[in-house]
């Protein structure tokens, strides 16, 4: 698995069948018959630090303090004229590079995400789209083996999990802002000092021709 979007290397994947139709919701047909449907992403990385208690994801683009490894939004909450999005998935991780694989940060992810509260800011769905971050977490616990004779962990370290919204996707409209408040409680951030969580939304994204 990659350990970071890259969006220079990814390619789009235009999506058939109910294309249209997906045209008729995120554009209010303001779109026309020549817009692609196009399976996508967007995503946004923020560093933790600790005394955190809120991350606000997309609400700042490329440029400055963000590179193409952080974001892949070129305007502050917004998407440009001629696109929109329908998120179908939302996920997060912790990026492997920027924090050591162990038990240790394993448990510090999931208390972020059990003690975190997630605020979607999308039009018209914002009361709906409220929800604790313990919707990311496994419904099973994680297992893992120290070698007999050998202290090195022996396990998977979790790091992207997801939920679907699929059954109600949620509509990103061009030049609409957007965005993403997550608040976690005070301390847990601590124990991740220097980690960057990265928040993507995917699935279809409709560019006009």
């Amino acid at each position: 698995m990659a350990e970071q979007l890259n969006p220079t290397a990814r390619v789009n994947r235009v999506v058939p069948g109910s294309a249209q139709a997906t045209i008729a919701r995120l554009g209010a047909g303001t779109f026309g018959p020549g817009a692609q449907v196009m399976a996508d992403y967007l995503f946004d990385t923020v560093t933790l630090a600790t005394g955190m208690q809120s991350l606000d994801f997309f609400s700042v683009p490329l440029g400055g303090a963000k590179t193409v490894a952080d974001t892949n939004l070129s305007l502050p909450g917004q998407l440009p004229r001629g696109q929109a999005f329908e998120v179908h998935y939302v996920n997060c991780r912790l990026l492997r590079g920027s924090v050591v694989a162990s038990t240790a940060a394993q448990a510090a992810f999931a208390d972020l995400l059990a003690g975190s509260f997630w605020r979607h800011f999308f039009p018209g769905s914002d009361f709906w789209l409220r929800h604790s971050g313990a919707e990311f977490l496994p419904r099973t616990s994680l297992s893992y083996e120290i070698a007999a004779g050998d202290i090195s962990s022996n396990f998977v370290f979790v790091n992207e999990l997801g939920v679907s919204i699929k059954e109600i996707p949620q509509v990103i409209g061009e030049q609409v802002s957007f965005g993403l408040n997550v608040a976690v409680p005070a301390g847990v951030a601590a124990a991740l000092n220097g980690a960057k969580l990265q928040v993507s939304y995917r699935t279809n994204l409709v560019k006009r021709t």
